[in-house]
C-alpha cells in the first residue's frame, strides 16, 4: 500500500545532524509514511548514514544524484514520492514527536489542501516541544501567512500531492535563496482550503551554514523574474487585483534583503550604489512606495519604515547604509558566537 505521507528530505553534506533528523521522524507517533531522502551529491558521510538507516527501516527511500542544488533535488524527491500528502524536512532540523500525526489529523478533519503549523528555532540540543495539543483548526489566508512569517517555510506545511502535480508546481532551479517562498505561495493560490493550527511542531536549527548567511549574486534580478512569474500564475487563475497587489507589496518588502546582499558583494562602493539606484528605479518598487506606502509599512518597525521612505525618495546611499549595517551586525554576531563556542570548548 502507498503511504499516507511522503516526507521530502533533501540532503547535502549533512552528516553532523542527519541522524538526529531521521530519528525525529522514525520515532514519531505516526507510522504510515515514507522518507524520500534525496542525496544531492554529498561529499561527506551523509549517503552512508542514509544507507545505514534504510537498511534498518524500509520506509526510507534513497535517491542518489549529482549535485544540482536544493530546488532540483526537491523536485526529484517529489516526483518519486508515493504518498497522498507531502511533508518537508531539512536535513539539520527535527520534527516534534507528533508532527506527522497532528498535521495529518488536522488535514483530514478539515479537508484542507494545505495545513500549516508553527515552529521554533534552536541551537545545540533539540528544543522541548510542548506536550499540549492545540484543538483549533481554522482557515487562513495568504496575507496572514505572509504577516506571520509562515508563508516562506515549507517545513511547516502538509500539502496534498495532487495540488502540486495537477497544477505543475515545481521549485525554481534558478533560485538558491528564497525558493521556498514561491513554491509555498503557488500551492496556496492553487488550493481551495488552507488551514492553520496553533501547534508548534517543527524545530529549525540555527547554524552558520544557512542560506541567509551566504552571499547570493544577482538576487534582485532573480527575485524580479520569480515575482513576475508568480503574478502571471495568479493571473492565470483569475485571482482578484488584491492578490496581485499583495504580491507586489511583498516584493518591495524584500528590499532589506536586496540591500543586504548588495552591501555584501565585493564590488566597489560606486557599483554598489549604482546597483541600489537601479533597484530603486524598479517600476513596482516606485509604485508601491509612492502609492501604497501605508500598506507597505503596516506592521513594520521604525527602521524598515525609514528604509521604505528612503526608497520612496530614491536616496540610494541611505538605502545602502541600511544594508551595510545589517551586514555589520551579522559579522559581529558571528564573532560573538565563535568566541562563546571557544570558551565552551575550553571548559
Amino acid at each position: 500500500m502507498k503511504p499516507k505521507i511522503s516526507v521530502i528530505l533533501p540532503v547535502y553534506n549533512a552528516e553532523k545532524y542527519l541522524a538526529a533528523t531521521l530519528d525525529s521522524v522514525l520515532s514519531g507517533s505516526f507510522s504510515d509514511f515514507e522518507v524520500v531522502a534525496a542525496n544531492d551529491g554529498s561529499t561527506d558521510s551523509s549517503l552512508s548514514i542514509l544507507k545505514e538507516y534504510a537498511e534498518r527501516d524500509a520506509r526510507i527511500k534513497i535517491i542518489d544524484k549529482q549535485n544540482t542544488g536544493v530546488s532540483d533535488t526537491r523536485n526529484a524527491a517529489i516526483e518519486a514520492a508515493e504518498g497522498e500528502y507531502l511533508a518537508f524536512l531539512d536535513a539539520d532540523d527535527i520534527y516534534a514527536p507528533n508532527y506527522l500525526e497532528r498535521m495529518y489529523s488536522a488535514a483530514e478533519e478539515s479537508g484542507a489542501d494545505v495545513t500549516v503549523c508553527g515552529y521554533t528555532t534552536f541551537r545545540g540540543d533539540a528544543p522541548a516541544f510542548s506536550d499540549s495539543v492545540g484543538k483549533e483548526v481554522r482557515t487562513t489566508t495568504t496575507k496572514e501567512l505572509l504577516d506571520t512569517g509562515l508563508m516562506t517555510p515549507l517545513w511547516v506545511k502538509l500539502v496534498k500531492k495532487s495540488i502540486v502535480v495537477e497544477n505543475g508546481i515545481k521549485f525554481d532551479t534558478d533560485l538558491a535563496f528564497g525558493e521556498d517562498l514561491f513554491f509555498s505561495w503557488k500551492i496556496c493560490l492553487a488550493s481551495e482550503n488552507v488551514v492553520r493550527i496553533s501547534d508548534v511542531l517543527y524545530g529549525y536549527r540555527m547554524t552558520s551554514e544557512g542560506a541567509t548567511m551566504r552571499y547570493h549574486d544577482r538576487l534582485y534580478e532573480k527575485y524580479k523574474r520569480a515575482f513576475d512569474e508568480l503574478k502571471a500564475y495568479a493571473n492565470e487563475r483569475d485571482l482578484d487585483e488584491s492578490t496581485i497587489s499583495e504580491i507586489d507589496i511583498y516584493f518591495v518588502k524584500r528590499l532589506p534583503t536586496l540591500t543586504f546582499m548588495c552591501a555584501r558583494s565585493k564590488r566597489s562602493l560606486c557599483k554598489k550604489l549604482r546597483n541600489i539606484s537601479n533597484i530603486l528605479s524598479d517600476a513596482v518598487i516606485s509604485d508601491i512606495t509612492e502609492n501604497h506606502f501605508a500598506e507597505l509599512v503596516e506592521g513594520e518597525g521604525k527602521k524598515a519604515a525609514a528604509l521604505y521612505n528612503n526608497a520612496r525618495k530614491k536616496k540610494a546611499f541611505s538605502v545602502f547604509t541600511y544594508g551595510f549595517k545589517m551586514e555589520l551586525r551579522l559579522q559581529l554576531s558571528r564573532l560573538k558566537r565563535r568566541i562563546e563556542e571557544r570558551k565552551s570548548d575550553r571548559k
